[in-house]
């Protein structure tokens, strides 16, 4: 099976799904390569992220189903560590060659009804709102790049949203964006309380809660990459609404 260039190599027996987290956690750019008693396969990482992924067992697998059918197996896993370069050229060769099916673009996560949400970001003595309509998250993605993709090759609405910018589709085509603060640190978002629940949580996601009044919760939100939403109401870039407020 092809995968990037490695600088190093190193092989232990574990279970697919243990080295798969540990990789994840570590930031790991390189590739996974399992031996298993019923297959093999093979998990190329950037930065701790999935990017591609094929699995020759019974039958074939790809994507984000060849992750999974190798998070049930165990056996001899080589640890291929490569610099970011071959990564990203072996990401644009696979697609080149119409290997498409075994990139992974966003690691679906359970669908979760994500409720409106107020960004809150304090400047200058101004606090500046950004309004973020409801939605379904479907997933998280490691860039911009490849959420336009996704977005673009699902003809889907909706927007995403990382930790300092929102960008709204509709019909896979960007209608509007906000940079709403110019760094990349965790956003304070305003929530109705009943609806604030762990469900919103995920591995792509720290969540913490800030404190409540009047039957709204401020809550941390900390997201790695972009969170995916499709829109719930047909309404793909009409939804941002911002407002600034003397402090």
């Amino acid at each position: 099976m092809r995968f990037p260039a490695s600088e190093q190599v190193s092989s232990h027996e574990s279970s697919f799904e243990a080295a798969h987290s540990e990789v994840r956690k570590k930031g790991f750019t390189g590739t996974l390569v399992l031996d298993a008693v019923d297959g093999n396969g093979v998990a190329v990482y950037l930065d701790g992220w999935l990017v591609y992924a094929k699995y020759r067992g019974a039958s074939e697998e790809w994507g984000q189903d060849a992750l999974e059918a190798m998070k049930d197996r165990s056996g001899e896993i080589d640890r291929h560590a490569s610099r970011r370069d071959p990564v990203e050229m072996f990401r644009t060769y696979m697609s080149y060659i119409g290997r498409q099916e075994g990139l992974v673009s966003v690691h679906h996560t359970d669908e979760v009804e994500v409720p409106k949400r107020t960004i809150l970001v304090t400047e200058g003595g101004s606090l500046e709102k950004t309004e973020v309509p409801p939605g379904t998250r479907i997933g998280y993605s490691p860039d911009e790049e490849l959420t336009r993709s996704f977005f673009s090759e699902k003809g889907m609405s909706g927007y995403a949203l990382s930790n300092d910018e929102i960008v709204f589709f509709d019909d896979g085509e960007e209608t509007n964006r906000e940079k709403f603060k110019d760094d990349e640190l965790s956003i304070l978002v305003r929530m109705e309380s009943e609806e604030a629940g762990a469900a919103l949580e995920c591995d792509y996601l720290d969540v913490y809660t800030q404190g409540s009044s009047g039957g709204q919760v401020d809550i941390e939100f900390d997201i790695e990459g972009w969170e995916v939403v499709e829109s719930t109401d047909g309404d793909g870039g009409g939804g941002l609404l911002s407002g600034i407020l003397g402090g």
